[in-house]
């Protein structure tokens, strides 16, 4: 179909959208099916696609198929995601997927919904299938195979756009049996704190709440999403997930950023000198600075690198002919990465922080490390880890001649 006919065709389905809207939506569900996809009104695995059509057709949303290469979409911590995801964890591990889609050929089924905010993509159900799209295009350099549904609202505010997303990424949180399982208690307090900011804009007044107030307030909210929570055996999950939102020490841990992709964009907005090479893994090339992640607990950092040193030297004695460098994004643990448990105070993460980099300051002047040529921690960043405007990421670069960390920004 060339451009001029399919221009006539939208503006044919626009003009039933307003008099036939039960037939503009129909069309457009063949318009998808006709691309190869699952036609949402039709899906019977996926009672969802189906809801999320119907919240569309609630908000007299007009639906494109656009076919992108995701240049614009907004970037996973941008300050808005929240209004649009519904789960703590985000979009969780999707690299698999994009191979999946780009290398084995796998046909994906359904598309996401998705929808622009002052010039920005943001997914509000198919958040996962976003992202694989956007590491294979950015990262690994293929061509798009990415469409979606995009919707626009008439006369909209960003308030209205950010309500339609909250409802659509509730329904796609939804459980199903071959989906990923609801966190409950992580999940419900990132909405709770969604709901609460988005009341916010509507209202400035509600940022006067106190937490009492705001727990009185949300509280048949949450139990109304999730039922569980209102039952007498779960009364201390509720009390945990209202306290978790509103207790003014306790924040929702963000996830912390795992891809490549997102590595390097976090790191060279930071440092503006040595960019991040998440290849460069080994002590191969003492020129060039390793970049290594951790997830740090207590106040010791253990050797995270003697392993790696091992391997390129073959011994672990007097390891390396120079010290290298180390590049490290690092994140705070509560309890040790094995135990997934994460940091929700803002006091503990900070004071985390300071420990971890007297440490690392210790490990950097340790004679015996100097004359075994041990690595010197070069540069680190702290990725913001707390749904709180009070935590900032903070980089840090190792100053030789005052032999200590300055603060980059």
């Amino acid at each position: 179909m060339n451009e001029k006919v399919k221009r006539g065709v939208n503006s044919l389905l626009e003009d039933k959208r307003q008099t036939n809207p039960e037939e503009y939506y129909k069309g457009k569900g063949e318009e998808i099916k006709a691309l190869g996809f699952i036609n949402p009104l039709e899906d019977v695995e996926d009672f969802r696609q189906k809801e999320a059509f119907n919240l569309i057709t609630e908000r007299k949303g007009s639906i494109t198929i656009e076919h992108s290469d995701l240049s614009d979409l907004a970037p996973f911590d941008h300050p808005y995601q929240k209004y649009f995801q519904s789960r703590d964890q985000g979009a969780g591990n999707y690299e698999d997927m994009s191979y999946d889609f780009y290398e084995h050929e796998v046909i994906q089924e359904r598309l996401p919904f998705a929808m622009r905010v002052e010039g920005e993509i943001f997914f509000g159900i198919g958040n996962r299938r976003g992202r694989a799209h956007e590491l294979a295009i950015k990262e690994r350099r293929h061509q798009s195979k990415c469409y979606l549904i995009m919707i626009e609202l008439p006369d909209a505010t960003k308030i209205d756009y950010f309500r339609l997303g909250s409802g659509l990424a509730y329904i796609g949180n939804k459980p199903k049996n071959d989906t990923r399982p609801i966190e409950l208690r992580r999940d419900a307090v990132h909405e709770l704190k969604a709901r609460h900011d988005l009341e916010c804009l509507v209202n400035p007044q509600v940022q006067k709440w106190s937490p009492e107030k705001c727990i009185e307030h949300y509280k048949s909210f949450i139990i109304d999403r999730h039922p569980s929570l209102g039952y007498e055996k779960n009364k201390s999950v509720l009390g945990r997930v209202l306290n978790g939102a509103f207790d003014e020490d306790i924040c929702r841990p963000l996830e912390i950023p795992s891809t490549s992709l997102a590595l390097k964009t976090l790191w060279n907005n930071h440092f503006k000198v040595g960019s991040w090479d998440g290849s460069r893994t080994d002590f191969t090339d003492l020129n060039q600075p390793i970049c290594h992640t951790a997830a740090i607990h207590q106040n010791q950092v253990t050797d995270l690198y003697m392993d790696r040193i091992a391997r390129t030297s073959g011994e672990k004695g007097k390891l390396l002919k120079t010290r290298p460098s180390i590049y490290l994004i690092c994140s705070v643990d509560k309890s040790g990465s094995s135990t997934g448990k994460r940091i929700t105070s803002l006091t503990t993460l900070e004071n985390r922080r300071t420990s971890i980099l007297a440490y690392l300051t210790q490990q950097n002047l340790d004679i015996r490390r100097i004359e075994w040529n041990h690595p010197l921690h070069l540069r680190v960043l702290f990725p913001v880890q707390l749904d709180d405007p009070r935590d900032k990421a903070e980089a840090w670069e190792w100053d030789a001649k005052e032999k200590h960390f300055v603060k980059v920004s």
